[in-house]
């Protein structure tokens, strides 16, 4: 066994001298380019290049190749005869040539005052000796032995005619980066490896219940005049040549170690890769994810909108599953619902089990249980800051057409990472104009909240983000962060509170349809119930037992504190009704009247006056209110007006106990500057 051993070494040592004697005999008889990539010896030598060879304004002749590779970086590759081997990248666009070009020097070969060049077709082994004029290069590569990405070499100082070069191993097959900086580059030497083969992967590309498709890739040599075959073994054995030849995709039905070789018609063989393969089983899809994508509404009752995702790319076969979903209200039964894009919107409390599966694999499901409504807690809007506010408070800088900020100003309501690195645009946003993701964390966040993330002036949210440790989110750059909504737990309410004070009225509303409890005389108000000679109103009652959302009302009932039970909902109509909601930020106008709180009556209101959530207001026409007076009184055939008329009367004014104005008394009770009197 030893002397076959040796036979087989021997062989294989007088095939590579012979290749590698055949390559330099090649070399010599000039047969053999100095790109090709084979064992033996390639010198590039730039100082040999004359003017004939160049571009007429003397720079090296590279041409744009494949068009760009990123976003702002063209490859381009240099189209000299001989020197294919060679790419340069630059910014694209640009128009200084220093930038993507290498001059020609008779000294220095080529030159650069700054620019990348990348040497490809580097096998594992292989030592690269660079030898620059003047200047220095920069590694960037990392796959160079004992030398770590962005060490900087430096081989001779100014003026400096000759130097030695240095000399890199490279650790695995691929190619070398460098930067030069100022720097001649007079040449690139590359002493090539003897032949190599890679080594063939192996992988199971399909699955069906418990089998498994196996594909092997052979490897390839390095020498490409020689011919690879692969062999495979399935049995835990090493592979060899007497092993079964790979010819094609193979089924197994249990769990196996496959092993693969492949061997070059040269007798080199690669490693062997050993992968174990599960089968005989049914896979299970990958996990469902999901993730709250936004919300359903900005009025309360709002639920969350979740996206579901099954990426399955890890998973032998990489299937493409189909998701379901069933939906299951509280106290309600499952019913099949339909996600769209893989998204659904809860529009109640309840739980939604979505399912995915795929043809030979076992089916996965999550649940996301919703036991909360939500409402708009608070808004962010940074598009609409005060510039003034900005600069005062905030301490930010005006700019030509923006406002920027140093790293001890702040932003309102929230903490940005790398402050400087921010732009405010007056009706746009916050812009983040630095390089990469900077986070965005709310300085103000409660447990069950969820954010949304408003860019660029979108009307959906680029991000929602759901408390934990707080809120925060990475916004990338070139976005301008417009406004975040916070939602926060909403409490659906079972009544709604409200007093009514020394007068004996108030005026009524709420965001939900209510029932009117006892002890309580709702009224609305028509263009016909007020009287233009008398300034008075004689309100219609309302019989109906409930009122609907929205809906402005006058109630009457002693001074206490009241309960309106909410309703599901309320068909009661009152046509013509003339009482306005009020909702705290809203501002009547002209021609409104508010209920006063202790005399009973209503009082003109300013233009600009803004009524609390709760309230309603009284809105007449324009020509009916271009005839009444500062002050309305309520006076009802159906109630006592006694304490009305008594508020609101006038020295020399006498009333009847029903609070009309009457011009000649006879005898009776009547109410004269609020007191009862006899005539």
């Amino acid at each position: 066994m030893s002397s076959l051993n040796e036979l087989i070494i021997n062989i294989k040592t007088n095939l590579k001298m012979k290749r590698k004697l055949l390559s330099f005999g090649l070399l010599a008889a000039g047969l053999l380019t100095a790109g090709n990539v084979s064992a033996g010896t390639t010198t590039y030598d730039f100082t040999g290049v004359n003017t004939v060879t160049v571009s007429s304004d003397n720079s090296y002749t590279f041409s744009v190749l494949n068009g760009t590779t990123s976003s702002d970086i063209t490859v381009y590759q240099c189209t000299m005869s001989g020197f294919e081997r060679f790419y340069v990248n630059a910014a694209s666009g640009t128009t200084n040539k220093s930038n993507k070009w290498w001059y020609r020097n008779s000294n220095w070969g080529i030159y650069t005052s700054g620019a990348y060049l990348s040497i490809n077709n580097l096998l594992e082994g292989d030592k690269v000796t660079i030898t620059v004029y003047n200047g220095s290069f920069t590694l960037k590569s990392q796959n160079v032995e004992g030398v770590d990405s962005g060490t900087v070499v430096t081989q001779a100082s100014k003026n400096q005619t000759t130097t030695t070069g240095t000399t890199m191993t490279m650790s695995e097959a691929g190619h070398l980066d460098l930067y030069g900086s100022w720097m001649g580059l007079r040449s690139i030497v590359i002493e090539s490896s003897a032949e190599t083969v890679t080594t063939p992967s192996i992988e199971a590309t399909a699955a069906n219940g418990g089998t498994r498709t196996v594909t092997i890739t052979p490897g390839v040599s390095s020498e490409s005049a020689n011919t690879v075959k692969t062999y495979y073994t399935t049995d835990g054995t090493t592979p060899s040549a007497e092993s079964t030849e790979y010819t094609g995709t193979f089924d197994i039905t249990e769990t196996k170690t496959i092993q693969a070789i492949s061997i070059s018609s040269s007798g080199l063989a690669s490693s062997v890769n050993s992968t174990s393969i599960e089968a005989g089983t049914t896979l299970a899809l990958a996990a469902i994810t999901s993730t709250i994508t936004g919300m359903s509404s900005e009025t309360a009752p709002a639920y969350p909108v979740y996206t579901f995702t099954n990426d399955n790319s890890s998973v032998i076969g990489a299937p493409t599953s189909t998701l379901s979903a069933t939906f299951t209200p509280d106290g309600g039964s499952a019913t099949e619902v339909t996600l769209t894009d893989g998204a659904y919107t809860f529009t109640e409390k309840g739980s939604l089990e979505v399912t995915a599966s795929a043809d030979g694999y076992e089916s996965v499901t999550t649940t996301i249980t919703v036991a909360n409504a939500y409402e708009i807690n608070r808004t962010y809007d940074f598009a609409s800051l005060d510039a003034d506010e900005m600069v005062n408070t905030y301490g930010w800088t005006s700019g030509n057409s923006y406002y920027t900020a140093d790293s001890e100003s702040t932003l309102p309501y929230v903490t940005v990472q790398n402050i400087a690195q921010w732009r405010w645009y007056s009706g746009k946003g916050i812009y983040n104009g630095g390089s990469g993701y900077r986070t965005v964390t709310l300085q103000e966040a409660a447990e069950g909240e969820i954010a949304l993330f408003y860019y660029n002036g979108a009307t959906t949210p680029e991000k929602a983000v759901e408390y934990n440790s707080g809120i925060a989110w990475a916004m990338t750059r070139y976005k301008t962060l417009e406004k975040i909504n916070v939602y926060s737990v909403y409490e659906e309410a079972t009544s709604v509170a409200k007093s009514i004070t020394a007068g004996g009225y108030a005026t009524f509303a709420s965001k939900y349809a209510v029932s009117i409890p006892e002890g309580i005389t709702a009224y609305y108000i028509t263009e016909k119930n007020i009287d233009l000679e008398t300034n008075k109103i004689n309100m219609t009652k309302i019989t109906a037992t409930t009122i609907p959302a929205n809906t402005g009302i006058v109630i009457e009932g002693k001074e206490s504190d009241y309960e309106f039970p909410v309703v599901e909902s309320s068909d009661t109509e009152l046509t013509g009704n003339l009482m306005q909601v009020a909702d705290g930020t809203n501002t009547c106008g002209d021609n409104c009247y508010g209920m006063h709180k202790t005399k009973g009556i209503f009082v003109k209101l300013k233009s600009d006056a803004v009524l609390s959530e709760g309230k309603a207001y009284l809105k007449v026409p324009e020509s009916t209110g271009a005839k009444l007076g500062n002050e309305l009184i309520i006076a009802n055939d159906n109630v006592n007006a006694i304490n009305e008329v008594n508020a609101a009367a006038k020295s020399g004014k006498i009333y009847n106990l029903q609070g009309i104005e009457v011009k000649s008394a006879s005898n009776g009770l009547y109410i004269v500057n609020g007191k009862k009197v006899i005539k």
